[in-house]
């Protein structure tokens, strides 16, 4: 399955290329994550003689520091001259690497691993506390770090009969209204089968990672990513009957528009919007693309309950303790 963690293996020992060098990226305007960030690579630094960082240029060059083996360059060129990325921020930032990497085929062949510097910390493995204290030799030992496969959707918008525009996503693609908030009408098909028609503010579309983002916050569920599946979930619908529904993600999604449909956008990652014409239709299928996270191998499932329960605000102790 996508979603299933491959064998625990050492960066420094079967993979020697991911431990020449890493990329790190991180969100130049914010000096929080600019300090975090110089911390961590000053530390890999002193515990890799040998080890190159890539990083990704700072807006300000005043901002910038120097070491002999610090090179700084476009986040679009870090890809393709390393095997794994520190990403150093929140979960906006992850995605943003994880587009980078699905614009070319360096999906294939780099691993992301998500440092929480930001506001919503989901797809991160560790905090910055934690990574000064423990990525280091995580990095370097054997059984510390797992490869996650986490699944994508593949976006492909139709127009006069013909496919113009297609993009992949790990989060989830959102239709919704432009500058004016007012429902509109959609409708559904899975496997070309009418589901449902729909008014509604709008809709969102998501693979398991993206179940705890907009999709949670609209009421749909929360799904592991080791499960194969794709959810719909409409916002705000007119018709309080219309709920979320989980398919497998073996099948092809379809959405077209209906009436009082002007002005309606698709938003993919939150990060790339698309005006959609009246006869647009919009295809939704599993990616042939994943993203390779690297998690904690020994707590993988207990960051996962850590990460809801903390940031969702559920019960922090099992009964009984105090």
């Amino acid at each position: 399955m996508w979603g299933m963690a491959r064998k625990a293996q050492s960066l420094a020992g079967s993979d020697r290329k991911s431990l020449e060098s890493i990329g790190v990226l991180f969100k130049g305007q914010d000096l929080k994550s600019l300090r975090d960030t110089k911390q961590i690579c000053q530390k890999l630094l002193r515990s890799f003689p040998k080890l190159e960082i890539l990083i990704e240029n700072s807006p300000k060059p005043v901002n910038r520091w120097s070491h002999s083996r610090l090179k700084w360059m476009s986040a679009e060129r870090i890809p393709f001259r390393t095997r794994t990325l520190v990403v150093v921020g929140g979960d906006g930032s992850i995605l943003r690497a994880c587009r980078l990497l699905m614009k070319t085929e360096t999906w294939e062949t780099c691993r992301v691993l998500g440092v929480h510097s930001g506001t919503v910390g989901f797809l991160a493995a560790m905090n910055v506390k934690e990574a000064l204290k423990n990525l280091s030799s995580l990095l370097s030992r054997k059984n510390g770090l797992v490869e996650e496969l986490r699944s994508c959707l593949h976006i492909k918008i139709e127009r006069n009969s013909r496919i113009f525009r297609n993009f992949h996503v790990l989060n989830d693609c959102v239709l919704s209204k432009g500058s004016l908030s007012r429902i509109f009408e959609f409708q559904v098909e899975v496997n070309s089968e009418f589901l449902s028609s729909y008014r509604a503010d709008g809709l969102i579309v998501s693979p398991p990672t993206g179940s705890t983002a907009y999709n949670l916050a609209a009421g749909g569920a929360i799904v592991h990513h080791d499960i194969p599946a794709v959810q719909i979930t409409p916002i705000c619908p007119q018709s309080l009957s219309n709920k979320p529904i989980i398919l497998s993600d073996r099948h092809e999604i379809s959405l077209r528009l209906g009436r009082h449909s002007s002005d309606v956008y698709l938003t993919m990652d939150g990060q790339k919007g698309l005006r959609m014409g009246d006869r647009d239709v919009v295809h939704i299928t599993k990616s042939e693309k994943s993203i390779r996270f690297l998690n904690l191998g020994s707590r993988e499932l207990k960051h996962y309950f850590e990460s809801l329960r903390h940031k969702l605000n559920w019960g922090l102790l099992p009964r009984g303790r105090p």
